[in-house]
């Protein structure tokens, strides 16, 4: 019996690595808060039925998980309530977090450190170890894809610096549409012409320069 308990006792801080820092004032004081507004909510509550999270999920998931035990008529009522205190305390403490690092939205890592503020979070170490899990493995299939590639196009380069550049389609049209040297078109000269260059006389003819 002692071994157990001294196991129990060492399970949330294998999980967590270190054990949990207690929160600052003014953070423990909006988390008092926030508690005192669902005992509130939960006293003035006339309809039990109405709930954010499905109530149809969760009587799947508790008999799926039940095994031969009976359940009650009360009981999916009352551990989607639970579900959704979880979810608010959680989103409470996330967001302490990222108000903690000077930021207005809440991040991944923020609901990391907010598993870790709390023992009472143990049991989600396993879904934030598979989310991890999954993000690695994903990040390991997108490299490996990559280097799949690689190979056909270091083939593929090695082949064009071995067969050389290719003509171009259009080349053997440009050379069809090209004069031969052998007939150059003729051009015209650049020089005036010389009979503009002789002053006329009054009769109308031309007279030569001395």
């Amino acid at each position: 019996m002692p071994s157990g308990s001294k196991g129990g006792a060492g399970c949330p801080q294998e999980l967590h690595g270190s054990p949990p820092t207690p929160l600052p004032s003014l953070q423990q004081q909006e988390l008092d808060e926030f508690w005192r507004k669902i005992v509130g909510d939960i006293e003035n509550t006339v309809n039990f039925n109405n709930h954010t999270i499905p109530m149809s999920s969760v009587v799947q998931i508790i008999r799926e998980h039940q095994g031969g035990l009976m359940m009650s008529s009360e009981t999916p009522s009352v551990v989607t309530k639970v579900l959704e205190i979880f979810v608010e305390e959680l989103t409470v403490r996330a967001w302490m977090c990222a108000k903690s690092h000077d930021r207005s939205s809440i991040l991944e890592s923020d609901i990391y450190e907010a598993i870790n503020s709390s023992e009472s979070y143990v049991c989600l170490n396993d879904v934030r170890q598979r989310a991890v899990a999954n993000h690695d493995q994903a990040s390991m299939s997108s490299t490996g894809s990559q280097l799949q590639q690689e190979p056909h196009f270091v083939a593929a380069t090695s082949k064009l610096i071995e067969d050389g550049p290719t003509d171009h389609p259009y080349k053997s049209g440009e050379e069809a549409s090209q004069i031969p040297e052998d007939n150059p078109a003729p051009t015209t000269s650049a020089e005036p012409d010389e009979d503009l260059n002789m002053p006329t006389t009054s009769s109308g003819g031309t007279e030569e320069t001395k």
